[in-house]
């Protein structure tokens, strides 16, 4: 997370303590995971925009119909 911006760092580690706490009362790590998931994907994109555009790009073939990208084999 470092590598993204300074406001992105510090609303990731908000949210993730609060997560965190809300874990703490429960032991339920789904919201971690989901979070950490998240942030993983924005992290990502920020470091690599190439992978921003094709993750677009293959959205709108699906939602166009056009499930080449996800066939068997790939």
């Amino acid at each position: 997370m470092k590598a993204t911006s300074a406001d992105d760092l510090v609303e990731f580690e908000r949210e993730f303590h609060r997560a965190m706490a809300e874990a703490d009362d429960d032991f339920d790590l789904t919201r971690v995971q989901k979070l950490v998931g998240c942030w993983y994907g924005r992290a990502l994109e920020h470091l690599n925009p190439d992978i921003a555009e094709y993750t677009r790009a293959v959205i709108e073939r699906l939602q166009a119909g056009d499930e080449s990208d996800i066939a068997e084999g790939r």
